[in-house]
């Protein structure tokens, strides 16, 4: 009786062992994938060239040039400034080929003549009338300040400046009179600087 007993607890925990064994192989069963997949990133390209009033193509951030230089007046002796007189300069530049998006600003320094020639003026037109006059700060004035999307597309850029020493002005002429006997040379300095704009242009 004592044996059967003992054979039969032997027989239950050999049971519940099988079942027990089964529900735990079978909560751990599963599908396992893996995939390791490898990306390649590409670098943006960046094109900021800027030729100044040469024409030629080079990269660089400031061009200094002297003023007389884009006189377009036959008025005067040897290509002095005077009352008067007028002329203007193209700047040329290239962001073509970039693959940013991106903001171009030109800046001319003109402080040096601006300081005694006080009817110099600048202009955005060759009509050279009060509303394309080009304002600015102590001689220092923004000739160009534009966004551009990202665009591998594209040419060489041209900003045309117009300028003038205005022949008759009112209580003027003894300051110009000034001016003409000191007879001095004036440079005059561009500076571009392209930078690139932090902006998200959808794909086409």
């Amino acid at each position: 009786m004592k044996k059967n007993r003992i054979l039969r607890l032997g027989l239950l925990a050999l049971a519940l062992t099988l079942v027990t064994g089964s529900l735990v192989s079978g909560t751990f069963a599963k599908y396992v994938t893996t995939v390791t997949g490898t990306g390649t990133v590409t670098v943006a390209h960046w094109v900021a060239n800027f030729a100044g009033v040469t024409g030629s193509e080079v990269t660089q951030e400031t061009a200094t040039f002297n003023l007389i230089g884009t006189l377009n007046d036959s008025g005067v002796y040897d290509n002095m400034f005077a009352p008067g007189t007028e002329g203007s300069f193209a700047l040329t530049f290239d962001t073509a080929g970039a693959q940013v998006a991106r903001n171009v600003k030109i800046t001319l320094d003109a402080s040096a003549p601006k300081a005694d020639l006080d009817y110099l003026k600048f202009y955005s037109d060759a009509s050279r009338a009060d509303a394309t006059e080009i304002t600015g700060t102590d001689g220092v004035y923004v000739i160009h300040n534009m966004n551009y999307t990202a665009d591998a597309a594209g040419t060489e850029e041209i900003v045309n400046v117009y300028w003038k020493w205005a022949y008759e002005t009112t209580d003027g002429d003894a300051l110009d009179t000034i001016d003409g006997i000191a007879g001095k040379d004036y440079n005059v300095s561009a500076t571009f600087v392209a930078t690139q704009l932090d902006e998200y242009v959808a794909l086409p």
